[in-house]
C-alpha cells in the first residue's frame, strides 16, 4: 500500500471569511460574493426571507440545463436536440429491477426532496423510463457512443468498461458543474435572518463551495483523459475490473467517488487534506443479460488508493462481495435504484443503516465517513456468487 500525500498534509482551508457588520458601502462584501456590501449584506435582515421550496425547484430547473459531454461534441456534430440521457441503462438495468408497474425506488429523488421533508430522505418510486436520466449528452452522440453497451447481448470487457466509466464521469462532472452554477443563489439563503445567523450561514456555505469548486475541477482533469482516449482510441492508461454474479440483483447505481477508505478499514485519502491531486474511481452496478454485474475503471495513476482499493474488494471472500459492493452504493453514489418490493420487505433496522449510509460524508449533520464505513460484516443486505471476475491487462492483479 502507498500512502497518499493527504494522510500526511496539512488541511486545505477555504478562502477566510471575516464576517462584519458595518463595512464601507463600495468595499467588496465580506462574504466573499463578489459583490459590493452595499449591494449585498447591506440590510440583509430586512430583505424578504428565502423560500427554501422555491429554492429546491429552482435548482431542478437549474439542472433542467443541458450540453453533450461527447469529446466531439458541437454545432455541426450534434443532431437531434439534448436529450434525458440514461446514466443506467433502461433496457435491461433500469427495466430489469422495475416492478410490475415499471417503478423503480429511487435514492436520487430522495435527496431532491429533501427541503419538503424537513432534512430527511425518503426514498420513493418512480418510472423506470425517467429513472437515472440527465441533460448530458445530444440525441446522436448517446445513441451512437453507446451502441455497443446497449446491445441485447453485450461483452464484459474493456469497451464495455470504458463506455460505462464515461457515462458515470460525465454524469459526475454535469451534476458537480450544475452545482457550482448554483453558488451564487445559496449565498442568498440567508436573506431576512439576523446577522449572527448570515455569519453561521456564509461560514459554512464558503467550507461547502470551495469543496464544489475544487471537486469540479479535478473532475474535469479526468473528463479530458477520457476525452483523449476516446477520441485516440488509446485505452492505455485506462484500468478497469469487474465481477459478474451468478443472479440478478435488486440495486443498479452509476456514479464516480474519491475512495476514501477500502473494504478493509484502511484510510487511503483524506479529503480535507492539501494534496496535489486525489484519485478517483467510476462506479456502475448494473444488469447484462439478466445477471448482475459490477464495473470499476479508472484512469491510471500512479500505485495508491484507487489501487489499493480495488485490491481490497479483491481480497474479500466471494461470500462478501456483494453485500460489500451494495453497502459502497449506498455509502458513495446517490443516484442508485433498487426494486421497490425489496426496498418494502427490508426490516427497519435495514431501510435506516442504509439511510445512515446515504447521509454519510454530506457534512451539515451528515454521517461522518469514517474507517469502519465500507466494511461487508457491518450488515447483511443481499447474497450472490460470483461466475466471472474480468480486468484490465494494466490491472496487476
Amino acid at each position: 500500500m502507498t500512502a497518499h500525500p493527504s494522510l500526511t498534509s496539512e488541511f486545505d482551508y477555504p478562502p477566510e471569511m471575516h464576517p462584519q457588520r458595518t463595512m464601507e458601502p463600495y468595499v467588496q462584501c465580506w462574504c466573499l460574493s463578489g459583490k459590493k456590501w452595499k449591494f449585498c449584506h447591506k440590510d440583509r435582515d430586512k430583505q424578504p426571507r428565502s423560500n427554501i421550496f422555491e429554492y429546491s425547484l429552482d435548482m431542478r430547473k437549474s439542472f433542467n440545463r443541458g450540453y453533450c459531454s461527447h469529446p466531439l461534441a458541437g454545432p455541426t456534430t450534434c443532431q437531434r436536440g439534448i436529450i434525458r440521457s440514461h446514466t443506467v441503462q433502461r433496457n435491461g438495468g433500469l427495466g430489469d429491477i422495475s416492478d410490475s408497474k415499471h417503478h423503480v425506488i429511487s435514492f436520487k429523488a430522495g435527496f431532491e426532496d429533501i427541503a419538503r421533508n424537513n432534512g430527511i430522505i425518503k426514498p420513493r418510486p418512480v418510472g423506470y423510463k425517467i429513472a437515472s436520466t440527465f441533460m448530458g449528452f445530444c440525441g446522436h452522440h448517446d445513441s451512437e457512443m453507446f451502441l455497443p453497451i446497449e446491445t441485447s447481448k453485450p461483452s464484459l470487457n474493456g469497451e464495455l468498461a470504458f463506455l460505462l466509466s464515461f457515462r458515470a464521469i460525465s454524469y459526475e462532472v454535469y451534476q458537480k458543474e450544475m452545482a457550482v452554477s448554483r453558488i451564487p443563489a445559496e449565498k442568498e439563503l440567508d436573506c431576512g435572518t439576523p446577522f449572527e445567523t448570515q455569519a453561521e450561514i456564509q461560514v459554512a456555505l464558503n467550507a461547502y463551495h470551495f469543496g464544489e469548486i475544487n471537486g469540479l475541477a479535478e473532475l474535469k482533469l479526468r473528463k479530458i483523459e477520457y476525452d483523449s482516449a476516446y477520441i485516440n482510441k488509446d485505452y492505455s492508461r485506462f484500468c478497469f475490473y469487474g465481477l459478474l454474479f451468478d443472479r440478478l440483483l435488486p440495486i443498479v447505481s452509476c456514479g464516480g467517488f474519491l475512495p476514501e477508505v477500502d473494504f478493509a478499514g484502511n484510510q487511503l485519502q483524506i479529503l480535507s487534506m492539501a494534496a496535489p491531486v486525489y484519485q478517483h474511481v467510476n462506479f456502475n452496478l448494473t444488469s447484462i443479460n439478466g445477471q448482475t454485474v459490477a464495473v470499476f475503471g479508472w484512469t491510471q495513476d500512479s500505485p495508491g488508493p484507487t489501487m489499493d482499493f480495488i485490491r481490497s474488494l479483491k481480497e474479500l471472500p466471494d461470500a462478501d462481495k456483494a453485500n460489500a459492493i451494495a453497502i459502497l452504493a449506498f455509502e458513495h453514489i446517490e443516484n442508485t435504484y433498487v426494486t421497490p418490493s425489496w426496498w418494502d420487505g427490508l426490516p427497519q433496522s435495514s431501510q435506516e443503516f442504509i439511510i445512515n449510509k446515504l447521509q454519510s460524508g454530506l457534512g451539515f449533520g451528515g454521517t461522518e465517513r469514517n474507517r469502519h464505513s465500507l466494511l461487508p460484516n457491518q450488515h447483511t443486505l443481499l447474497s450472490a456468487e460470483i461466475i466471472q471476475e474480468f480486468s484490465s491487462s494494466n490491472f496487476p492483479t
